[in-house]
């Protein structure tokens, strides 16, 4: 009976183990997803900078000819 019990909480635990992994599987996939989308951000934010700064340059430029 007690070898019963035993086998039982072994049981669990290896359960909870791999309950445990999976969770923390999840979790790496979803911090690389909201890493993916931050450096997206940056960089749109990097393009959006450098397309002002174009933009700028144009018009000075279209001011320079007048």
């Amino acid at each position: 009976e007690n070898q019963v019990k035993i086998q039982k909480i072994l049981v669990l635990i290896k359960i909870n183990k791999q309950i445990m992994m999976i969770i923390s599987r999840i979790k790496i996939i979803y911090l690389n997803k909201l890493k993916i989308k931050y450096s997206k951000n940056i960089s749109n934010n990097k393009n959006n900078i450098f397309q002002l700064n174009i933009h700028k340059i144009n018009i000075q430029n279209l001011m320079r000819q007048k």
